[in-house]
Order: C-alpha cells, then structure tokens, then sequence
C-alpha cells in the first residue's frame, strides 16, 4: 500500500510538472503563432496599392482578422506568463513590435479605401486585445 501512494506521489509530482511545461510550451506556440499571423496580415496589406488591390484584399484582410480576433480570444484563456516565460515573451516581443508598428502604419494608410473602412476598424478594435 505504502509503494502504491509513493508511486502515485510521483505520478502525480510529474503530471504537475508536465501540465506546467504544457502552459509554457502552449504560450510559446501562442507567441509563435501570433508574430506568423502578423507577417501574413502585414503581406496582404502590402498588396493594397490602390481602389482596385484593396477591393482584391478585402477578402484575405477579413479572413486574417477572424483568425486574429480568434487568437485574442484562445490566448486570454491561457495562464499568466511566468518568470521563465517572461524571458521567451521578450524574445518575442523583440520581433512582434516591428511588426505591429509596420500594422498600424498599413491600418492609417488604408483608412482611405471605401472598401477596406470596416476592416480596418476591426482591425483597430482586435489590435486593442492581440
């Protein structure tokens, strides 16, 4: 009985531990995730040159902010970062900040096309929480 609990002791420790590295390992890919999602938003943006371009985008620009409005949303649920995952998150956030501040530049620059107005504005409002 006394073997029992201690090997279930140790089960347990390890699934404790497992269940940590899980979060780190989840947040990371979230970190992952997110620097992807915003090179791919900012390349579609890239494409809007003019009325026409932007109306060819729209599509593509919509798509990308549903996946990142969904993304805010999976990464809320996530636990708070860690001392460890603080570390990781700058490391991130090193090569995310250009990123965005590239983002925000295309969001200002693309007010200006009828077509892409309500996107841009989604796109204001899920950079509030990304």
């Amino acid at each position: 009985m006394r073997q029992t609990r201690g090997v279930l002791a140790v089960l347990g420790c390890t699934l404790l531990v497992l269940a940590g590295c899980g979060a780190g390992a989840k947040q990371e890919k979230m970190l992952d995730d997110k620097l992807a999602l915003v090179k791919e938003i900012n390349a579609a943006f890239d494409t809007v040159k003019d009325s026409k371009s932007a109306d060819d985008a729209k599509g593509k620009l919509d798509s990308l902010l549903t996946r990142m409005k969904t993304m805010s949303e999976e990464g809320a649920k996530l636990p708070p970062i860690d001392d460890k995952q603080k570390e990781l998150q700058d490391k991130y956030n090193k090569e995310l900040k250009p990123e965005l501040t590239k983002l925000g530049v295309h969001v200002v620059d693309c007010m200006a096309y009828d077509s892409l107005n309500l996107v841009v504005r989604g796109y204001l409002e899920a950079l509030k929480k990304f």
